[in-house]
């Protein structure tokens, strides 16, 4: 089926963390290969868009997790286009082990058709025309929201760009800061804990070596975190995150 894009990923000793599990920053990069993979089969991808300046940007992302898979495992990722708005494209993204009927992760997504020289999201009715909707399907029944900002800082860092941070736009990549929130969080409570959900609201892009705030605080309970980030020298937001621990 050409609305629904299917692949299939092994799971290498790099994908893994101390544990054996997947890295969430894995899981998103796979997200991010899939995505790219079906925007192109309906020549939405990026050297189509590339062409006339333009370029997807992930604006939102949400994931909820049953299990994670673990090294060696081979798994099958389910995405799908499932609707859209005036400037919204909504992906939704499915995970299952080999062999199993259920999702072990599951996400929802929303992105953006950005003009590179002016930085304006442009109207999403080509990719309408272009990509098949599933908008019966939806991956998780509650779509990102917006993420309250961190009001009484608990943790806080600094977090200077580097090349190995950089995408091909020159700007930090947007799984890299999914690497820069989990390294908030010590060894000791990640023994014991284990993400269930995640979802980042992505706010304003950062370039090669400007100096980045990351700043935390609880949420509604002792395993809930906000976390955002925030370009130093100009105040600008660059995301908010939420995260929702299980213990283990």
């Amino acid at each position: 089926m050409k609305d629904l894009r299917k692949d299939t990923y092994y799971i290498h000793s790099f994908d893994v963390d101390f544990s054996s599990k997947i890295n969430l920053s894995t899981v998103c990069n796979f997200f991010q290969e899939s995505a790219w993979r079906h925007a192109t089969e309906h020549h939405l991808g990026y050297h189509d868009l590339i062409k006339d300046n333009k370029a997807w940007v992930l604006s939102s992302l949400k994931i909820h997790i049953n299990q994670l898979p673990v090294w060696e495992d081979r798994v099958e990722l389910m995405t799908w286009a499932r609707n859209t708005d005036r400037l919204f494209a909504y992906r939704d993204f499915e995970i299952y082990k080999e062999g199993s009927d259920e999702p072990v992760i599951s996400a929802t997504s929303a992105w953006l058709i950005v003009d590179i020289q002016t930085k304006r999201p442009q109207r999403m009715q080509s990719f309408s025309d272009l990509m098949p909707l599933q908008t019966e399907k939806h991956a998780l029944v509650n779509s990102p929201e917006k993420i309250p900002p961190v009001e009484e800082v608990k943790e806080y860092q600094e977090k200077i760009p580097a090349y190995s941070d950089l995408d091909v736009n020159q700007h930090v990549n947007n799984v890299k800061y999914v690497e820069w929130i989990l390294d908030l969080f010590t060894l000791e409570f990640q023994k014991d804990h284990q993400i269930k959900e995640f979802e980042i609201n992505y706010r304003h892009e950062v370039g090669y070596n400007e100096l980045v705030k990351l700043e935390s605080q609880n949420d509604s309970s002792p395993n809930s975190f906000i976390i955002q980030g925030v370009n130093k020298e100009t105040e600008k937001g660059a995301f908010r995150s939420l995260l929702k621990w299980i213990e283990t």
